[in-house]
């Protein structure tokens, strides 16, 4: 008789099952990376609204497309104090997240009330590869969303 034996379908069907692994196993670590830088651009967006509003001047980040961006206090080429490392608050997401950058420049700045005075009402979007992850601030209230 011709066909397979039970011995060859399964090392066929474990073969096929690693060669699936394998592909899949990049695309979820930049899903992953992307996710992750996502959360660290919205925290480091409350930090900063925060700080506007226990500061009493406006502060903001501007977002670079290289991925990096720098926290300000009271004026643009005024960097913040990063509390952690007690020199100026940037952050480089290529580095941290495994080559995530941003599709457009983009700035953000926050009202001593929490208001977004500039970029409220936008996105902020996250590039991966082909992956894109979008993070909203909201005008008026100055929420931000991970849709």
């Amino acid at each position: 008789m011709s066909g397979f034996t039970l011995i060859e379908l399964v090392l066929i069907l474990f073969l096929v099952s690693l060669l699936a692994l394998v592909v899949e196993i990049p695309t979820l670590s930049n899903q992953q990376a992307l996710q992750s830088a996502a959360l660290k651009v919205r925290m480091d967006l409350r930090k900063t609204q925060q700080l506007a509003m226990t500061s009493g001047v406006n502060c903001g980040i501007n977002f670079f497309q290289d991925g990096t961006y720098t926290v300000y206090q009271g004026g643009v080429g005024v960097a913040a104090i990063d509390p952690l490392t007690g020199g100026p608050y940037q952050e480089n997401l290529p580095v941290r997240f495994r080559n995530v950058s941003i599709q457009s420049p983009y700035q953000v700045e926050f009202d001593p009330v929490g208001r977004p005075v500039i970029g409220g009402g936008g996105t902020l979007t996250l590039l991966n590869g082909g992956t894109t992850r979008p993070v909203q601030i909201i005008a008026n209230t100055g929420a931000i969303n991970l849709p």
